[in-house]
């Protein structure tokens, strides 16, 4: 099947390629932004998965010791808790774009559009990382063939762990095709990468859109990174940005303060 996708219409999805080339100058989201992930509305959203979902919830909790107020936190910012607003991506166009950078003769084609492209985010950005007291970085301090040939082979790995997953879960070729997920292409309800994901599909025929799987998956992953020893560490281990996780914890604490509106028995 590999070979029969990659033969297959592949579109090159210039915005993968560009948001994490130019994901080292990123600010964080307005303040606005974040605190919208954990208004009441929001919260009540999230306390209403977390009843849904009782019972893989009493039960993955159980077994990992990852409270699920995080774990549920988690998946509402990765996903809206699979709200259709959330714009997605076609997954083998996004992992094959960031593959094609370990080429060099790609590379030698590229590096001046995105050296580019970064001096204009960088200036389009300069009042509000002023605001914000923070001083961007100079397009040239930024090896970019380093970098880019590093990016290229990350997702070569990805993409190959990605057909590998489809063998193992005997996804037809059609359904590989039609894999939608983030702009890097992580899939499922997780979000998590290909190769990230490989080894628990190796393990168990994990479904990757069915909210107990998900909730399983987010836990062991959290369970992995060291989530009994430190919460904010596992959690940066599973994204690295501080707004992520500290907008994860601001939820996290509503949660707990509303856990009487929801049965943790």
């Amino acid at each position: 099947m590999c070979r029969a996708v990659l033969q297959s219409n592949l579109q090159f999805q210039s915005h993968a390629a560009l948001m994490k080339a130019l994901n080292v100058l990123a600010l964080p989201p307005t303040e606005e932004i974040q605190q919208g992930y954990y208004t009441d509305q929001a919260t009540e959203k999230v306390v209403q998965f977390l009843e849904l979902h009782k019972e893989p919830f009493d039960r993955v909790e159980s077994e990992t010791g990852v409270d699920r107020t995080i774990v549920a936190s988690l998946l509402w910012i990765e996903t809206l808790l699979g709200s259709t607003a959330l714009k997605t991506y076609p997954t083998i166009d996004s992992l094959v774009s960031l593959a094609v950078f370990s080429d060099p003769s790609f590379r030698a084609w590229a590096l001046p559009i995105l050296e580019k492209e970064a001096t204009i985010k960088i200036d389009a950005q300069e009042p509000r990382a002023k605001k914000l007291g923070l001083v961007q970085k100079k397009v040239e301090s930024i090896p970019w063939d380093q970098r880019m040939t590093s990016i290229g082979e990350d997702w070569e790995k990805h993409t190959k762990a990605y057909f590998e997953i489809a063998h193992i879960l005997k996804w037809d070729e059609t359904f590989a095709r039609s894999r939608r997920g983030s702009w890097a292409g992580a899939i499922g309800y997780s979000q998590f990468m290909p190769a990230t994901l490989l080894p628990y599909v190796r393990k168990k025929s994990y479904q990757l859109w069915e909210w107990s799987d998900a909730i399983e998956l987010t836990s062991k992953e959290l369970a992995k990174k060291g989530f009994s020893m430190d919460i904010e560490k596992s959690l940066k281990a599973y994204n690295s940005p501080t707004w992520y996780r500290s907008t994860i914890l601001k939820l996290h604490s509503k949660l707990l303060a509303l856990q009487q509106t929801f049965a943790k028995r």
